[in-house]
């Protein structure tokens, strides 16, 4: 088909998008009798032949991108006017910015979080697959990421691509696919200028607002895609600044402030932070290794079990210490566990826990402290729920987190009150056996008291209550009425009762 051919075939109707050096029409293709989207390049930047290579590279890239997510090349060819221009698929739809600037989107909301974060996976997935056949985008941000009528995620706008050689990438060979293949112009060996800062400013990484055109790769990629899931959780790109000098300094030093201070009054998932800030470390080396690596750990997120890990535990070591302040509850996976409570200076066995149990729960959801001790009785595995990805495995803020950390203050105090009831009881126990052995040893003195020889005291008492010594003489030390000597203990019985005075 003749150039004059397809200019008949294919009318523009309007612009829809417009950038540094090339425009977008809506178009309609009158052979297919369909949409398609025309991507015609500025006549002025035909003066500057990197900027025309760059034009025809994204083309024949593009075209050779094939990807669900990333949106088809049909054509290429030069209209009346002798303008470049090339083909694509029309997407009905919505940029990723449109959404995210939607008045009831709300980050803290469980429903809407999820919803971006599906959009979120398939761009992943696309540059996961740009990235095996070494193209690097080079300008992720919501605007290039177009999400269509029905579902359909296209990642935009490969005008900046930079290709790296196979050799150079950091994946592993297994992920690599053929290699894209370009006809450039032999004058042209690299489209980029020693020391040029390429890219939108608000996204921009380190190496990008350096200008080290070496550096850029794999994971230059992997830090938008951490800036995109920043502006996912915050509503805001990680820079802000009101100059263009001002923004490359501060992608200069990377400095970002993490989504839970710039948004401190709402929830934000504290696993979704840390992928963000990571994928945005300001060292390549530090960051994610690869696209695969960030949306593992994603998926993770969204499966649940990302956001517990395990630990493991050796025979008589301590889990949770009474007293301590909970920032996380246990479920154990294997071996047993024994539990201890202080009762009245006396560390008490209260029983022993087998897999599948739980505990350090309530605390965790009412900010307390430990209420008992937990020792490994055997080899254990246990798995560690911290407190955000508890309430994260309950519901953002839902009803059902509210209710249960209601319940939990409620246990709390029942517990509290029947441990009171039980040390009541407890000590009324030995306080009858000890007036009762008192009587037995014979009548009180004129002074209303009897002193008790305390080995025999102790002796009875342990074999009628089950009590060990040492635990017999710190809880006797505890009655009002009962004092001791080196030898014997005495009792005033106009002074003896059980809990306080008011009782």
């Amino acid at each position: 088909m003749s150039q004059s051919e397809k200019s008949v075939r294919y009318e523009k109707l309007r612009e829809v998008a417009q950038g540094s050096a090339s425009s977008i029409y809506k178009s309609y293709d009158h052979a297919l009798l369909r949409d398609v989207a025309m991507k015609v390049l500025d006549p002025r930047a035909k003066e500057f032949p990197e900027e025309l290579e760059r034009f025809r590279e994204e083309a024949q890239v593009t075209a050779q991108l094939e990807h669900p997510n990333i949106v088809p090349v049909y054509d290429w060819y030069v209209d009346d006017e002798e303008n470049l221009c090339f083909l694509m698929q029309y997407v009905r739809g919505g940029t990723l910015r449109d959404h995210l600037q939607e008045k009831y989107y709300d980050p803290s909301v469980e429903a809407d979080l999820y919803r971006f974060l599906q959009i979120y996976l398939k761009v992943c997935e696309a540059l996961s697959f740009a990235h095996s056949k070494g193209v690097i985008h080079r300008d992720l941000k919501p605007d290039n990421i177009m999400v269509g009528s029905h579902g359909q995620v296209y990642l935009l706008d490969w005008g900046i691509l930079r290709l790296i050689a196979p050799e150079k990438l950091s994946l592993p060979v297994s992920t690599l696919t053929e290699p894209i293949q370009v006809m450039r112009d032999p004058e042209q060996s690299d489209l980029d200028l020693p020391g040029m800062v390429l890219g939108t400013l608000a996204y921009l990484s380190p190496e990008q607002a350096r200008g080290e055109l070496e550096e850029i790769n794999e994971r230059t990629d992997v830090f938008a895609l951490g800036a995109i899931l920043y502006e996912i959780l915050t509503q805001q790109p990680p820079y802000f600044a009101w100059t263009p000098e001002e923004f490359v300094e501060q992608a200069k030093a990377c400095a970002i402030t993490p989504p839970q201070e710039k948004l401190p009054d709402i929830h934000l998932p504290a696993e979704l932070c840390r992928i963000a800030m990571k994928a945005m470390e300001a060292e390549q080396k530090d960051r994610y290794a690869s696209v695969d690596e960030l949306r593992n750990d994603l998926e993770k997120f969204l499966q649940g079990g990302g956001r517990f890990t395990k630990r493991n535990y050796k025979p008589n070591e301590t889990i949770v210490t009474e007293g301590e302040d909970a920032n996380c509850a246990y479920m154990i996976v294997r071996g047993h566990c024994d539990v201890f409570k202080t009762v009245d200076g006396q560390r008490l066995h209260v029983g022993r826990m087998s897999p599948g149990e739980v505990f350090g729960e309530t605390a965790v959801f009412v900010s307390g402290k430990r209420t008992a001790s937990v020792v490994a009785a055997d080899e254990v595995s246990l798995k560690i729920i911290e407190r955000d990805a508890l309430e994260q495995e309950v519901g953002f803020d839902s009803w059902i987190s509210s209710l249960i950390s209601h319940l939990a203050e409620r246990f709390i105090k029942v517990d509290k009150a029947a441990s009171d009831r039980q040390k009541l009881l407890k000590d009324a126990q030995l306080l009858n056996r000890t007036l009762l052995f008192a009587l037995q040893q014979g009548a009180p003195s004129q002074s209303g008291s009897a002193s008790i020889p305390k080995s025999a005291l102790l002796e009875h008492l342990a074999k009628a209550l089950d009590m060990a010594g040492e635990e017999l003489e710190a809880q006797l030390q505890q009655l009002p009425g009962i004092s001791s000597t080196e030898s014997s203990y005495q009792i005033e019985f106009a002074k003896v009762h059980i809990g306080t005075e008011s009782s």
